[in-house]
């Protein structure tokens, strides 16, 4: 188990590592780290994690790139903290189009921020069950425009079919959220 601000300092922690390693390999691992904790910082609603899933997913870092849904997490990212965003404006733009799946996105991510804004200020350790219940909530509710729920991106990060090994929140030593996958 892990609070909400452990899994985002840790996925900070991997994306700082992933940019400093000089073995592919290795940094590839590390930015799939990265992005997956983001991932379960974000539907666990931390507001601080939707910016550097935009990244994630605009640039292909530690996750299958998908611009569509980087724009999706920038409109989020956007919400929460506009002046944090404005350094990426000439990275990433929203179309006006996309502003109803924006919204949609961001009242999910808004009622999570309210259920666990007790866990998030007192940074206690959050149940597995909770988190898998907010996987499929998420799943549920975000699927990119051509029917790929986005825990699919974060679980094959390349267009290559990859094996996979799901790792126990228990059991890992990551420390992972449990419903994520190694490469």
């Amino acid at each position: 188990m892990t609070s909400i601000q452990g899994f985002f300092e840790r996925a900070e922690s991997y994306y700082s590592e992933s940019l400093s390693l000089k073995s592919v390999k290795e940094a590839k691992a590390a930015a799939g780290l990265a992005a997956k904790d983001y991932w379960c910082a974000f539907v666990l609603g931390h507001p601080q994690a939707a910016l550097p899933l935009a990244l994630c997913f605009t640039e292909g870092h530690g996750v299958r790139k998908d611009t569509h849904t980087g724009k999706l997490f920038f409109g989020i990212a956007k919400i929460l903290d506009e002046r944090s965003c404005a350094n990426y404006t000439d990275v990433i733009s929203v179309p006006k189009s996309m502003d109803d799946e924006v919204i949609h996105l961001w009242e999910t991510f808004s009622k999570t921020q309210s259920m666990f804004a007790d866990q998030m200020r007192s940074n206690v350790e959050i149940d597995m069950s909770i988190i898998d219940k907010q996987f499929n909530h998420f799943s549920n509710y975000f699927v990119v425009d051509h029917g790929t729920v986005v825990d699919y991106f974060i679980n094959h990060p390349t267009n290559e079919p990859s094996e996979t090994v799901p790792l126990s929140g228990a059991d890992s030593d990551s420390g992972c959220c449990g419903g994520c996958v190694l490469f």
